[in-house]
């Protein structure tokens, strides 16, 4: 005879659910009201009370999600990082060269820091100026990072990319340049587009390390 869940069990589970989902949809409330309010009037000139005024919290609610206004930048990052992650499979599968894939790969970055702009060059000059979390940094950036290496070593395996060189270090050096390259794009150089420019850097790094 058929198992069946108790139905004081469903009803359990689905109020854990629905207590999940709110706490998913303050988090949310939380993190566009700071983002608004960081944009509006500046980071600095922001506090706790006017991010938990705006969204109509208590102070107290505020730090169950966030420890301080700084973290809403790590998590902004991390956000959107994780969406960049998850196209990555897809690129790797779809192309078929190493260099095609670094291509790629960067390629959705630099559309990421285009698509929102003025967030990305906000939170990166933020970050840089405030020194936050600089464990944490590494750990958000180490999602992609890790993709690159991986990207590395398949190369190294296929006969594309000279064995010798270290897969991580190689890793850091185009990670340097693609935040360099788009640091560069949203403070000042425009004459070429961002993706454009990733692209060429990708391809000019390569020769240097190819087989």
């Amino acid at each position: 005879m058929p198992r069946t869940t108790p139905p004081i069990a469903k009803s359990k589970r689905k109020r854990v659910s629905r207590r999940e989902s709110k706490k998913r949809e303050l988090r949310e409330a939380i993190y566009e009201s700071a983002m608004a309010l960081f944009l509006q009037k500046g980071f600095d000139n922001v506090t706790v009370e006017d991010i938990t005024h705006q969204t109509e919290i208590a102070k107290g609610t505020f730090f169950n999600y966030f420890p301080n206004k700084e973290s809403i930048l790590l998590y902004f990052m991390r956000r959107h990082l994780d969406e960049v992650k998850d196209q990555i499979p897809r690129v790797i599968k779809e192309a078929k060269t190493t260099q095609q894939k670094l291509y790629h790969l960067f390629s959705i970055l630099a559309k990421m820091v285009v698509t929102n702009e003025p967030l990305v060059k906000w939170v990166l000059l933020e970050s840089l100026r405030l020194r936050v979390y600089k464990k944490e940094k590494k750990e958000v950036s180490g999602k992609i990072l890790q993709n690159v290496v991986e990207i590395i070593k398949q190369g190294q395996e296929s006969g594309e990319i000279k064995k010798n060189m270290n897969p991580e270090k190689i890793a850091k050096i185009m990670e340097s340049i693609f935040f360099f390259s788009a640091i560069r794009w949203l403070t000042f150089d425009r004459h070429t587009p961002l993706i454009d420019d990733i692209q060429e850097q990708v391809q000019y790094f390569f020769q240097g390390i190819e087989a």
